[in-house]
């Protein structure tokens, strides 16, 4: 059994354990509704359907953006599909999203910034200790901010990676020299 558990790679395990925590939490403490602003975001991805079709040119809204009433519109099929509540969808995709956040683009990117950094699975899963005390009420609403911080993360991440690319190229071209 040991050897088996440590050919499983650590960022899968630590995603799994960090992606279930979260949606464990999520499922039992956040609300089953939603209140305020989150209601107002969810409901925009309603004003995709005309006439009971979902329509792109149907929606209306430009002050709230695009991306988040699509994906809110999306989730919201899923749902239904599934059987499952609006509520229940956000907080298992929000639980996904930090772990994705957590585990996969921070750590690749600090590795990426600072290559002598120790980026282990104990630091991971520290860094996702602080997000889940600094972000746990925040994850079960359709909210635009934690998307926003995963992309800003992801563009970083790619800026980073391509700056490294550069880096390597020129030090294998000035090699070859």
């Amino acid at each position: 059994m040991g050897t088996y558990l440590r050919r499983i790679p650590h960022e899968l395990t630590c995603f799994l354990f960090v992606a279930g925590v979260w949606a464990t939490y999520l499922l039992i403490a956040a609300d089953d509704r939603f209140y305020h602003d989150a209601a107002s975001y969810w409901r925009l991805g309603d004003l995709f359907e005309h006439e009971g079709r979902f329509s792109l040119l149907s929606y209306d809204e430009a002050y709230r953006g695009y991306a988040l009433p699509l994906w809110n519109h999306g989730l919201g099929a899923l749902a239904a599909e599934v059987g499952i509540g609006d509520s229940t969808i956000v907080q298992l995709t929000g639980s996904l999203l930090v772990a994705t956040l957590g585990v996969v683009v921070v750590p690749r990117l600090a590795r990426a910034l600072f290559s002598d950094a120790d980026v282990g699975w104990a630091r991971v899963l520290a860094f996702n200790a602080l997000l889940f005390v600094f972000w746990r009420d925040h994850l079960g609403f359709p909210s635009p901010t934690f998307r926003r911080c995963l992309r800003g993360a992801l563009a970083s991440s790619g800026c980073s990676a391509g700056r490294m690319r550069d880096t390597r190229s020129q030090e294998s071209d000035s090699a070859w020299r």
